[in-house]
């Protein structure tokens, strides 16, 4: 039955050798490398087959594709983005197997080549194509070896170019292949070889200019940095309490978020992200799976925060304040939840805030009160698409109500002698909302540190982490526990 089957794989793919002239187009990707490159071609029968191409040959792809076959291998396509190492598993988590994927190996003089048959597979791949998106093919026999290799979609000439500088050769090499010359290019819609052509030192030819488009590299190259920080959850992932450093309290993280600890992790992060350093926060929170919400912690151990003077809250005056401190590029904002105490003391709000570009983003604050101090708590969203008032108040408060101090440390367990804060609740939901006037004018900077360094920052940059990976499909997302931090579906 092997032998029965190998024969008809074999025969698909001589029947698509055979019938070259049907081809119709291309999608060409190229691997973090710059030695490999994957096509996608479709022929005139609607037929689709893929093909990877390593460039002078590589010992693991040759090793993995001669000694497995497609009944005793798994093959995976994952998201650029947890694609990422030289650990196994971030390559072949079982959400992302790939069935039906049907291959054969085969030599071109120094090159190795993998032709593949799977409907599975070209479904995934097309759609990283349309979501301009990097990702990873892997193939695993646990008795022989694995092969992985990350690939980014081609979609302008520019990026052409931007292989010729990464590694002129590869670039060279892909303007000889019969599908380069014989077929158009379907993102660019043209044949390339009339817009590219190399010397007779294999590099492109000066003719074709030297302005370079980076965006084929800016994908695979920061969203490698990003998850190469020290994030805890992210291997084996699970629900579980984690204490927020120094503040005799925890918070509840669900099985799809990340997590950083300590100010010198998050600095690298905000300065990836935003091209400076946060230096307030001590933990940040991210939703994994999609993107969809970021979470600054930050514990303030400045004594106990009187809750006398929370009738000095005004949820209009503070609109209007807001509105005034707000930068030049905002335009517009709105609360969606105005302040409110909750049974356990925690102090939730949220606004929305338009921006000049046209987008939106959603700040919820939450102060979480304990006997000595409080948590200062941004829960950052990057658009209110998607969400319902009651789906972002639900999901602030399970937030809120996730995180518990300890015995004696609880705002209830405040007695007379106690280390009282110099400024009240009310005083401090104005600070933390830019609104001075209706604080303490002094003791803002070392109550409210986010004022001090990133008050109307942390809002629009927050955004620029949708933009290193682009939009997150939603049915890959995982079932989230225990909490809905998601947004409502369409």
């Amino acid at each position: 039955m092997r032998k029965i089957l190998i024969i008809i794989i074999f025969y698909l793919f001589s029947s698509l050798t055979v019938n070259a002239k049907t081809l119709i187009n291309y999608s060409i990707f190229i691997e973090e490398d710059f030695d490999t490159i994957m096509l996608i071609n479709r022929y005139s029968d609607k037929s689709i087959s893929g093909k990877i191409i390593s460039y002078g040959g590589y010992k693991w792809l040759e090793k993995i594709y001669t000694e497995s076959t497609p009944s005793n291998s798994s093959t995976y396509i994952t998201p650029g983005r947890y694609a990422y190492g030289d650990n196994k598993d971030n390559y072949t988590r079982s959400k992302y197997i790939i069935n039906n994927f049907s291959f054969e190996f085969s030599y071109r003089g120094d090159d190795h080549i993998v032709n593949f048959i799977s409907p599975s597979a070209i479904q995934n791949i097309e759609g990283f194509i349309s979501r301009n998106e990097a990702f990873a093919l892997a193939t695993y026999n646990p008795k022989v070896a694995w092969y992985a290799g990350t690939f980014t979609p081609i979609k302008s000439i520019n990026n052409f170019k931007f292989i010729a500088k990464n590694n002129s050769l590869t670039l060279c090499k892909i303007l000889t292949e019969s599908e380069v010359i014989n077929s158009i290019n379907r993102e660019i819609n043209t044949n390339i070889i009339n817009s590219l052509k190399c010397d007779s030192d294999n590099n492109l030819s000066s003719s074709e200019g030297t302005e370079i488009n980076t965006a084929v590299d800016t994908q695979s190259d920061k969203s490698k940095k990003f998850y190469e920080l020290n994030w805890y959850n992210l291997d084996n992932p699970k629900n579980h309490y984690i204490e927020i450093t120094g503040s005799n309290s925890k918070v509840n993280i669900i099985e799809t978020e990340i997590y950083l600890k300590g100010q010198k992790d998050i600095d690298e992060y905000t300065q990836l992200l935003f091209g400076e350093k946060n230096s307030v926060a001590k933990m940040l929170i991210v939703d994994n799976p999609d993107f969809s919400y970021s979470i600054y912690i930050n514990y303030i151990d400045e004594g106990y925060v009187s809750l006398d003077d929370w009738k000095d809250v005004k949820p209009k005056k503070l609109l209007e304040e807001m509105i005034v401190q707000a930068k030049d590029d905002v335009t517009g904002v709105k609360w969606l939840i105005e302040p409110k105490i909750s049974k356990n003391n925690h102090v939730t709000y949220s606004y929305e805030v338009s921006w000049n570009d046209g987008k939106k983003s959603i700040e919820t604050q939450i102060l979480a009160l304990g006997k000595k101090g409080y948590n200062d708590i941004n829960f950052v969203s990057s658009t209110s698409k998607g969400y319902t008032e009651n789906d972002l108040e639900k999901m602030a408060l399970e937030f809120a109500n996730s995180i518990e101090f300890k015995e004696g440390f609880k705002h209830s367990d405040y007695k007379s002698g106690d280390k009282v804060a110099a400024i009240g609740i009310g005083g401090l939901v104005a600070g933390t909302l830019g609104i001075k006037a209706l604080a303490k004018v002094g003791i803002l900077a070392k109550f409210l540190p986010f004022l001090a360094k990133f008050w109307w920052i942390i809002l629009a940059p927050i955004v620029a982490i949708f933009g290193l990976f682009g939009n997150k499909d939603k049915e890959d997302a995982p079932i989230k526990k225990t909490r809905t931090r998601k947004k409502k579906k369409d």
